[in-house]
C-alpha cells in the first residue's frame, strides 16, 4: 500500500503510509499516468515500474493561491520478492521524488494474551511480544473482529509499546479476539489473540430533539427526534424505539 501527495511544481513528493499487507479488500482505480511506484532490488535494478496518475487535492489549495494545489496518490500494488527500497518517479526520465526503504525481514508477533474484561469499566489488558532481527524500531495497531468473519475493526494505532488497555463497552457482547499488527515502517506481521467472549451491553439512546434546555410554552408544537446505537445489532430503528414522559407513553 502507497500512499502520499506530489508538490504541485511535480519536482518532490511526500510518502505518508507505505507498508505490505497479506489481502486487501478493495484496490482502488490505478489510471496510467507520468507518474510511477517503482520496486528495486538492494542492487538498485528495476523489479517493477506502476504507472499512476494521482488526483488534485482541491482542499489543499489556499483560496486565492496562484499555484496548483498537490497532487494525491494512494495505491495498491504487487509486492515483488526481494524489494529493498519504493521510490516515486516521474516519467519518462524517472527522476525521484520519494523514496521509502524496505527492510529484509518481516517483524515477529507472538503470544497474544487478553486479559478478562473488568465487570465495571469494560477495560481489557492486552499484551504481546515482538522482534524485529533487522533492529528496526516496531510500532503496533490493535484491531478487534468478530471470531466469525474476517470483518477487522481498527482500535488504537501507531502504539510503540507491547501492551495496551482496550475499552470494550462499546465493542458489544459476544465472541471476539484481538489482532495485533507490528510494521517496522514498510513490513508488517501480525497475531491473534485466544477468542474472548464479552459480556452483552445495552442499547445507548440520545435525544438529538429537543435539545437540553430547551423551553415550550403550553399548546406548543414541539418536535421529538432521537435515535439509538446498540453494541451487538446496531442502528436501533422503528419499533424499538418508543417516546414517553413521566406521564406514560407517548
Amino acid at each position: 500500500l502507497v500512499h502520499g501527495v506530489i508538490a504541485p511544481d511535480l519536482n518532490s513528493a511526500a510518502l505518508f503510509d507505505t507498508h505490505r499487507v497479506d489481502r486487501i479488500y478493495h484496490a482502488p482505480p490505478r489510471p496510467p499516468g507520468n507518474f510511477s511506484i517503482r520496486l528495486l532490488d538492494a542492487g538498485g535494478a528495476t523489479l517493477a515500474d506502476y504507472t499512476f496518475a494521482p488526483t488534485a487535492l482541491r482542499d489543499a489549495a489556499n483560496a486565492g493561491a496562484a499555484t496548483a494545489p498537490a497532487l494525491g496518490f494512494g495505491h495498491a500494488v504487487p509486492f515483488v520478492a526481494g524489494t529493498r527500497e519504493v521510490r516515486i518517479v516521474s516519467l519518462p526520465g524517472g527522476g525521484v521524488l520519494a523514496s521509502a526503504a524496505v527492510s529484509a525481514h518481516a517483524p515477529v508477533v507472538s503470544s497474544v494474551t487478553a486479559s478478562a474484561p473488568d465487570p465495571v469499566t469494560g477495560q481489557v489488558s492486552l499484551a504481546w511480544t515482538a522482534d524485529d532481527s533487522d533492529g528496526d524500531s516496531l510500532q503496533f495497531d490493535i484491531f478487534v473482529a468478530r471470531s466469525v468473519g474476517d470483518d477487522l475493526r481498527p482500535l488504537q494505532l501507531g502504539l510503540s509499546s507491547a501492551s495496551a488497555a482496550i475499552d470494550t463497552l462499546q465493542l458489544g457482547g459476544g465472541p471476539v479476539r484481538f489482532r495485533v499488527m507490528a510494521h517496522d515502517g514498510m513490513q508488517t506481521a501480525f497475531a491473534d489473540s485466544a477468542e474472548l467472549v464479552l459480556p452483552n451491553r445495552p442499547p445507548l439512546p440520545r435525544i438529538l430533539m429537543p435539545a437540553a434546555q430547551t423551553h415550550a410554552y403550553l399548546g406548543q408544537v414541539i418536535n421529538l427526534e432521537g435515535d439509538a446505537m446498540d453494541p451487538q445489532d446496531g442502528a436501533l430503528v422503528g419499533a424499538a424505539l418508543a417516546w414517553s414522559t413521566p406521564a406514560g407513553p407517548l
